[in-house]
This record gives structure tokens, C-alpha cells and sequence, in this order.
């Protein structure tokens, strides 16, 4: 901790992961007004609330804090109470893994740039997610995996138009079923000049028909992606004439590491059992 003295009013990058000491960096959380980048790795459920309830009694305020990144180990997501973290207007880059946010009124959705979030249980409903998304105006960067609700879309209860003009990269990996990606195609306004639009298994394994269908829903969404890709791949890998996975990659740059979280692994495990 002495370090932590030394260093005074400087701003801080920390890294909280399973294998170190949970109990020696509990002490850090009491400078988060002073943290710049935060990043808790793989930690239980039961872990993370005692880590909230240290940071409701000591300081919950942020105004420092850029980058948030946080995975939850569970059988089921953490819920994360809306007062976890405070002030924090100049966060712009949000990762959450196994997390589970109140979508209709976070704080730390309301200025990001990049947006990625996977989870396991508690998606949000439709109007909740296209809401959520509508009020980030300023998203260059959105990753979803998993997160797209179950129920199916309903025009009368869910109708919300979500506009994204800033929008530069698009990864939807784990969904549902293909009505969903459908339904957000239709729902979410993206712009025109896309850089990445990638689609990752179809969960219920779409027929050709469907397919097809999917396809010209991307292609009146975004009618100029394909001549301003560099590199595409669409394909259905077919395991019978009903069933099968999908694959929609579309990128006018090379990748970086955004589109590699949670993703270029498992897609290559995923390529290597289906050949």
C-alpha cells in the first residue's frame, strides 16, 4: 500500500483477478475517485457483492474512471445494483461478462464509445435493449453475446427505434434465434458506413430458407455493406437440410482486439468440430 501513498492524487490503472489476493485489494477500492481503468477478472458472485458493500461504505463516486471491465465466475449472472458505481461521466469503454445491469436507468451507459456484454441469465427485454441503445448516441463499438431476449419481438409491446449514427463496429455472437436478429436489424438504424458487422451462431440453427430470409433483411438494413467490404464470409455450415450455424462476417478493416473478446476462439474451435 505504500505504493498507493507515493503515488498521491496520480490517477490509477487496476487489475483485480481471481488468483490474487482478494482481502490486499480491497484497500485499493478505497481511491476509486482516483481510478483511471478498472478491471475485475473472474471473480464469484458472493465475492463481487462483498466488494460492493466495501465500496457503498467507503466511496461509491468514480468521476475518474474511463474503463470498466468486469466477469463475474457463477452459475448465473451478478447483479449489479445500480448504486455500484457513481459519477462516472467519463466512462467511455465498458466490458461486462456474466454481469447483469438495469438497463432503463444505468449510469454507466450514458457516454460510451464501446460496449461489450455477455451473459448467461437475465437478458433484457426488447424494449429495455432497444431503449438502452437508443440513449448511446455516441457508440462506435457494440458486442453482444447471449443478450438478446428470449421472448419473441412483439410489435405492439416492444416497437422502439433505436438509432446508433456512430456506430463503426457491430459483433452479435449467441443469439436465440433468427427472428431476433431480424428483429434487430429492423429496430436498430445503423449508418451506412460500417466497418464491422459480424453475426456468430444463430441458436436455433436457421434452415436455408430462413437463411435467405436473414439475408435480404441485412441487405435493405445496410444495402452499401457489400461494396465497402474488404473482407467478407457468410455461410450456413449445414449439419442437415433444418439445422445448422451461421456465420456473417463483414469487415472493411483489419480486426483488433474488440472483435477478438469472447469471440475469435471459439469461432475457431467452433470451425475445427463442424469440418
Amino acid at each position: 500500500m505504500a505504493m498507493l501513498e507515493r503515488s498521491k492524487t496520480a490517477p490509477l490503472t487496476v487489475l483485480m483477478g481471481h488468483k490474487l489476493s482478494y482481502g490486499g485489494l480491497l484497500p485499493v477500492l478505497e481511491h476509486l475517485s482516483r481510478i483511471k481503468s478498472l478491471t475485475i477478472d473472474n471473480l464469484r458472485a458472493d465475492k463481487m457483492n462483498e466488494m460492493h458493500a466495501f465500496i457503498q461504505h467507503n466511496s461509491s463516486v468514480a468521476p475518474q474512471l474511463e474503463v470498466l471491465s468486469i466477469s463475474c465466475y457463477w452459475s448465473r449472472d451478478w447483479r449489479m445494483p445500480s448504486t455500484a458505481f457513481q459519477q462516472t461521466d467519463r466512462l467511455h469503454d465498458l466490458s461486462l461478462k456474466q454481469v447483469s445491469i438495469k438497463w432503463s436507468d444505468s449510469p454507466l451507459l450514458r457516454n460510451l464509445t464501446k460496449l461489450r456484454i455477455q451473459l448467461s441469465n437475465h437478458p433484457p427485454t426488447w424494449r429495455e435493449l432497444l431503449t438502452a441503445l437508443n440513449q448511446m448516441p455516441t457508440l462506435k463499438s457494440l458486442f453482444l453475446s447471449e443478450t438478446f431476449p428470449e421472448v419473441p419481438f412483439n410489435d405492439a409491446r416492444d416497437a422502439v427505434v433505436a438509432r446508433l449514427p456512430n456506430l463503426e463496429n457491430l459483433v452479435l455472437r449467441s443469439v436465440p434465434n433468427i427472428d431476433g436478429v431480424m428483429a434487430f436489424m429492423t429496430q436498430v438504424k445503423l449508418p451506412p458506413d460500417l466497418k464491422v458487422f459480424t453475426i456468430v451462431d444463430i441458436g436455433d440453427g436457421p434452415s436455408s430458407e430462413e437463411f435467405r430470409e436473414l439475408y435480404h433483411t441485412i441487405n435493405r438494413s445496410l444495402p452499401r455493406l457489400g461494396s465497402k467490404v474488404r473482407y467478407m464470409n457468410i455461410a450456413r455450415v449445414s449439419l442437415s437440410d433444418t439445422f445448422g450455424h451461421t456465420f456473417i462476417e463483414c469487415s472493411s478493416t483489419l480486426r483488433n482486439k474488440f472483435h477478438e473478446w469472447w469471440h475469435s476462439a471459439d469461432l475457431r474451435q467452433t470451425r475445427r468440430t463442424l469440418r
